[in-house]
């Protein structure tokens, strides 16, 4: 299996999740022999964020990831005026040519987008994001119950689907910057053609943003 450095670069989710899986079997084995305190490295890790993937994968469990989202070519906008929901950003016909290229696999004030936005305006930005990303899902999956499933957006999220709004994970819980979610999208998604999905980030302080792999899975 792939170490756990190369997997979190890979687009193959099988192998990411077996990386996960894989950790989680080796500190099974060495923790008869006192090498470390395992139960004190797995809290530690998903405590600062679920740095090895562990809790995400747990989620999984053994559904199909049928599809990795991009992480390095979504488009995203600014929102500090509050518009984006009036004006209806989320629907697919919205115009989206001025957007920023955004990553998906950090902060937004660690990208080059979040960068631009502080050396602008002297400070971080806090406030509204909207990202955007096209992705495809197989024919063969039509008629499948189908989720999206996030590894993590801090803090507020709403998400849409082909202009259908499917759900919102409000930052309520002082961890759920960084637990991972999902929704079902199946009356939402077309398999065999081009989707849409819209994610809303409100963000008050700190880091912002969706900062962990974006996956289609199957139930």
């Amino acid at each position: 299996a792939a170490s756990g450095t190369s997997a979190w670069k890979s687009t193959d989710v099988s192998e990411i999740l077996q990386a996960a899986r894989d950790l989680v079997a080796f500190r099974k084995r060495i923790a008869a022999l006192n090498v470390t305190n395992v139960a004190w490295l797995t809290y530690n890790e998903i405590r600062l964020g679920d740095l090895t993937g562990i809790r995400m994968a747990a989620q999984v469990g053994d559904r199909q990831a049928v599809v990795r989202l991009t992480v390095d070519n979504w488009q995203f906008q600014w929102d500090p005026q509050k518009v984006g929901e009036k004006e209806q950003w989320s629907l697919p016909s919205h115009d989206r040519k001025a957007w920023h290229r955004m990553r998906v696999d950090m902060p937004w004030e660690q990208t080059e987008v979040g960068q631009a936005w502080k050396a602008e305006h002297g400070e971080d930005y806090n406030g509204i994001g909207w990202y955007a990303c096209r992705f495809d899902v197989p024919a063969k999956h039509a008629g499948a119950r189908l989720k999206i499933f996030f590894g993590a957006v801090d803090e507020d999220a709403k998400v849409w689907v082909n202009g259908q709004h499917v759900g919102d994970h409000p930052f309520v819980k002082p961890d759920d910057w960084k637990m991972p979610f999902e929704f079902d999208i199946t009356n939402a998604v077309k398999a065999g053609a081009g989707n849409l999905v819209v994610v809303r980030v409100e963000d008050s302080a700190g880091a912002g943003g969706i900062y962990k792999p974006v996956w289609i899975l199957r139930e």
